[in-house]
């Protein structure tokens, strides 16, 4: 099988011209399927591209989502609105909500969104401010240092409890598995600015919580 992987497209800041010209580039490829680990759109415009996407991919698509999506809107909500687009389209596939998937016999795909969940670096004390803290309401109005750490390690278990369940049963029934998330696993995969991030920025940018299952 031949995967084509994307990340980080943020289709928002091109013209549909260019993303017609990216898709193209895409399909030369001759990809079996398509990989995308989030940070495709911001929210308003998220189903539209997806729904664009599979018009200009013709494959099936497997996705997750990045903190980006939900920029200008809710978690809540995105992720509903996400969940009825891919119960009415069988091209895609997210893996935040989806059980394990056969690419062969021998190899299988999980995947979550996964977030920084502040398990590791200067989570008590980061003076660094996303712009998820302003743009993606459950984190907007919070005020405190420690509001903000106690949704963030919810959303991270979130990510770990799904993998606690999916890879145990890839692993049943197949050899190799592959795993699609926006958020790495690891401090030493957050990488920022072309090199590793530093304990201010890692809390935001590595899912610690995610790691647990994915190092078994």
């Amino acid at each position: 099988m031949r995967l084509a992987w994307l990340t980080d497209i943020h289709l928002e800041f091109v013209s549909r011209p260019d993303v017609e010209a990216f898709a193209r580039e895409v399909r030369a490829e001759g990809p079996d399927s398509v990989l995308i680990g989030g940070d495709i759109a911001t929210a308003a415009k998220l189903v539209a591209y997806l729904e664009l996407l599979i018009e200009l991919l013709r494959t099936p698509i497997y996705f997750v989502l990045g903190n980006h999506d939900y920029y200008g809107g809710s978690i809540a909500a995105v992720r509903a609105e996400v969940d009825r687009l891919v119960r009415r389209r069988r091209e895609l596939t997210w893996l935040t909500t989806s059980g394990p998937v056969p690419l062969t016999a021998r190899t299988a795909l999980v995947g979550h969104d996964g977030w920084g969940d502040g398990g590791f670096g200067n989570a008590a004390g980061s003076p660094v401010a996303l712009n998820d803290f302003e743009l993606i309401e459950e984190l907007r109005l919070l005020t405190y240092q420690w509001e903000l750490l106690a949704v963030l390690r919810r959303l991270g278990e979130e990510a770990a409890e799904h993998f606690r369940s999916t890879l145990p049963l890839a692993l049943r029934d197949h050899e190799h598995i592959l795993v699609l998330t926006h958020v790495p696993p690891f401090r030493e995969a957050a990488w920022h600015e072309g090199r590793e991030s530093d304990e201010d920025h890692l809390p935001y940018f590595a899912c610690r919580a995610a790691g647990r299952p994915c190092a078994m």
